[in-house]
């Protein structure tokens, strides 16, 4: 019983050691990197165009997790799509590590 219980512990830490190991999230390599400086009234500035955001469009911080548009910094660098309008259908909020 006890074999079983070390054989358990094992796998556990390997496994948390793995999943510690992989990338928090993936930004796709097409999406294109500028600095947004204003959001407002359904339309983003990205670097120096203004854009309208898409419908169902979402905005991801550095955790990956979904923002509302009023919780999304003032100035900050970011990764965008477009979707075929041209609007901006994903953002993604670079972490410092992220910027290059």
């Amino acid at each position: 019983m006890r074999s079983i219980s070390v054989a358990i512990c094992l796998m556990l830490a390997v496994f948390t050691g793995y999943a510690m190991a992989q990338p928090l999230r993936k930004v796709p390599d097409t999406a294109v990197r500028a600095k947004m400086t204003s959001y407002y009234d359904g339309s983003v500035k990205l670097g120096s165009k203004v854009y309208l955001l898409a419908p169902g469009a979402l905005i991801f911080n550095t955790e990956n997790r979904i923002l509302l548009p009023v919780y999304v910094p003032e100035t900050t660098e970011v990764a965008y799509l477009l979707n075929s309008d041209g609007r901006v259908w994903r953002v993604w909020i670079l972490a410092p590590e992220e910027v290059q």
